[in-house]
């Protein structure tokens, strides 16, 4: 098996460059392809990963485990202007994880609860309390009304009533929300 120089990653035998865009040496191709037959590979050289502590290659320039950049700065050398490790060493010098709770930006407020309320359409509700008794009450969320016009409609002033009223109540819910 060939791994990758660059990343540490293993490479497939017909590979002629890495993931990582590493261009793959034509001599690991050719042990690595062999006749068939187990080939012998020199082990490659390895080290622990300054950051994770895993074992990878030597010329690795990215942690195959944590996704660390080994090409930066490495820990324990002089940090850069601008960049500072805070908190004690981890064991293995490893640097430890400082998380500051930065304040987002926020948004615009969220829009009043008014603004989610269905509108309703008089004229259905009108059309609806003719066609079916209480059925403009119904569609004006007003179940009680609905089921009192429902069982007496047959007196005549209650289903009569009930048209206007689903008129009415469509109007005033959609002016007041209520």
């Amino acid at each position: 098996m060939a791994f990758c120089s660059g990343c540490g990653r293993q490479l497939g035998v017909s590979a002629t460059v890495c993931e990582c865009g590493q261009p793959v040496p034509e001599q690991s191709l050719a042990t690595a392809a062999g006749t068939g037959a187990q080939a012998a590979v020199a082990p490659a050289p390895v080290k622990a990963c300054p950051y994770c502590g895993e074992q990878i290659l030597a010329t690795a320039v990215r942690c195959k485990h944590c996704q660390a950049n080994l090409g930066a700065v490495a820990p324990g050398a002089p940090q850069p202007q601008g960049i500072s490790v805070q908190g004690p060493a981890m064991p293995g010098n490893q640097p430890t994880i400082v998380i500051q709770n930065v304040q987002a930006q926020q948004g615009p407020p969220p829009p009043p609860a008014w603004a989610y309320r269905e509108i309703k359409n008089p004229t259905i509700a009108l059309l609806l309390s003719v066609v079916f008794p209480g059925g403009g009450q119904f569609y004006n969320g007003e179940a009680g009304k609905g089921i009192l016009v429902l069982f007496t409609f047959w007196l005549a002033i209650p289903y009569i009533w009930s048209i206007f009223d689903a008129y009415n109540s469509a109007n005033r819910i959609n002016r007041t929300g209520a």
